[in-house]
Order: C-alpha cells, then sequence, then structure tokens
C-alpha cells in the first residue's frame, strides 16, 4: 500500500468522527438551548404572578384604613377607647415612606400611605417624620392622618 493512500484514509476518517461529534454536539446544544428557553418562560410567567400578587399586596395595603380594632375573642366588637383604658392600646408609627407619609404598625409593617407630597410640609413635621411619628391610640392616629391629608 502507498503511504499517501493510508494517509487520505486516516484523515478521511477522522473527518467522518469529528463531523459525528460535531452533529451530535449540536443536537445536545439544541436541546439545551429549547430547555433553557422553557426554564426562562416558566420564570417569567412566574415573576408575573409574582408581580401581579405584590400589586395586590400593596394595594390592600396603601388602601386599608385604620378604623376599629380586630374583634375580641368572644366574637364582640370593642371600642377603641374601651380596649385603650383595658390595656390593650395599638401602636401606630407614622414616618417618611416614598415620598409620602407611611402608617407603619409598631413592627413596621406598612399599613398604608398618606397621599401627602412631604416637600410640601414643613420642615419641623418632615424632621419628625424621619424619625418616625408614634401613635398610642386609634383617634391619635385617625387625627394624625386627617392634618396631613390634602
Amino acid at each position: 500500500m502507498n503511504i499517501g493512500r493510508i494517509f487520505a484514509a486516516l484523515c478521511g476518517m477522522l473527518l467522518a468522527v469529528v463531523l459525528i461529534f460535531s452533529v451530535s454536539t449540536l443536537a445536545v446544544l439544541r436541546g439545551t438551548v429549547a430547555e433553557a428557553n422553557d426554564v426562562r418562560a416558566r420564570a417569567e410567567t412566574v415573576l408575573e404572578e409574582l408581580r401581579a400578587e405584590m400589586d395586590k399586596a400593596e394595594a390592600i395595603a396603601v388602601n386599608a384604613k385604620p378604623s376599629a380594632p380586630p374583634p375580641a375573642e368572644n366574637g364582640d366588637q370593642r371600642d377603641p377607647a374601651a380596649a385603650e383604658t383595658a390595656g390593650t392600646a395599638h401602636v401606630f408609627v407614622l414616618r417618611a415612606y416614598d415620598g409620602k407619609i407611611g402608617v407603619f404598625t409598631e413592627e413596621g409593617y406598612l399599613i398604608r400611605t398618606v397621599d401627602a407630597d412631604l416637600r410640601l410640609l414643613p420642615a419641623a413635621d418632615r424632621a419628625a417624620l424621619e424619625e418616625g411619628i408614634r401613635t398610642t391610640s386609634w383617634k391619635e392616629l385617625l387625627a394624625r392622618i386627617e392634618d396631613y391629608e390634602p
């Protein structure tokens, strides 16, 4: 046999192996890309659902207005003033939040925002809201909210 023919046969076989490897790699990559696209689409769906839930929760928190404290365990409605005299006063904190006034629980949960622009308030009020204004009664909370609402 001629060395040239042996070399050509080896090159042909090497080319065939490289071609088979390339085709199989391409097939695996296409499958991986398709799988990644599916995962991305599912992730976008989950993110949209989470955004919708966050919008709902924010709308509930922003639109919630403190009214009366929750009913007692026996189902009777309590008067806020009676609750305070009974030693179960509710503590809320008014403080600056996103350019407005936020009403927070003592634990720091946002209940609602007051539609008042902080930039329009006197400097003393802005400073007090930056520090946080604690209220210890429903009446005081509602009175302060009314003071700031336009």
